[in-house]
Order: C-alpha cells, then sequence, then structure tokens
C-alpha cells in the first residue's frame, strides 16, 4: 500500500528526523521507515494540538469578565439559558 506523503511531513522529518531518530534508537525501537522517522499520523496530530493552542489563546485574550463584548455576552446568554432565548418574527 503506497501512502502519499504530505510536505508537512516531509519538511519536519527533514528538520527533526535525525534527532528523533537518535531518541529512537537510545531506547532501543527502529522506526518502520527510517527516511521518515515521525510518522505522518504523529505530525499531523501534534499539528491539531498546536493550531487549537493557538485559537485558545486568542480567544482567551478577546474575553473580559470586567467588560464582556456584546458576543461574548450572547454566548453565555445560550449556554446558560437556552430555552429562554425569544426570537422576533417578521
Amino acid at each position: 500500500m503506497h501512502e502519499d506523503i504530505s510536505p508537512i511531513t516531509l519538511f519536519v522529518n527533514h528538520y527533526l528526523g535525525n534527532a528523533a531518530l537518535a531518541v529512537l534508537h537510545s531506547v532501543h525501537i527502529r522506526p518502520e521507515n527510517a527516511d521518515l522517522p515521525i510518522p505522518q499520523h504523529v505530525i499531523m496530530g501534534i499539528l491539531v494540538v498546536f493550531l487549537f493552542t493557538i485559537l485558545a489563546l486568542i480567544l482567551k485574550s478577546r474575553l473580559s469578565v470586567e467588560k464582556p463584548g456584546a458576543m461574548q455576552q450572547c454566548r453565555r446568554d445560550a449556554a446558560y439559558h437556552p430555552m429562554e432565548l425569544e426570537f422576533e418574527t417578521f
């Protein structure tokens, strides 16, 4: 079975592959592919965690307890009182 390797995987393995290979050899683990010691699924998992962390930090900086914005108040009301929301019909 042939697996397409993403450019991100090639990039990460180019710069961090030798270090990962050294760590794996030091604990007596042989990677399936010595050319790509960090598998694609591991790199993509780390990328997802990194992106969600950045998103959480951005959202955290925009939220305020002292002066909540209109969107923050709407979200809070929708989360705590979902059945009490009234919508106007035209």
